[in-house]
């Protein structure tokens, strides 16, 4: 991965200390989310923001029904979390 992100920085046509401080970053912060991911794998809903209750979309409304899309949880999975989910379950 490192030789790819390095390769794609030759070709734009830096080199010297820019071009491996920018690798330096990019490799980083690469490594930083699914490190996040594996640490705290759940996230607020964002349609009812972590309530677990989906409201209305008027000012004052105390009526609501049940988010659809955590099932009353209030939380759901990160994509990356998803992605590493389904690769470790084909790899079985």
């Amino acid at each position: 991965m490192v030789y790819v992100i390095a390769a794609v920085v030759v070709v734009i046509g830096l080199t010297g200390s820019k071009a491996w401080a920018i690798v330096t970053l990019v490799v980083g912060l690469l490594s930083v989310y699914p490190v996040s991911c594996w640490l705290d794998p759940w996230t607020d809903c964002i349609c009812c923001k972590g309530s677990g209750k989906h409201y209305r979309n008027r000012k004052n409304s105390t009526r609501h029904r049940h988010c659809r899309w955590c099932k009353r949880a209030g939380e759901r999975l990160r994509w990356g979390r998803r992605i590493y989910n389904r690769y470790k379950k084909a790899r079985g």
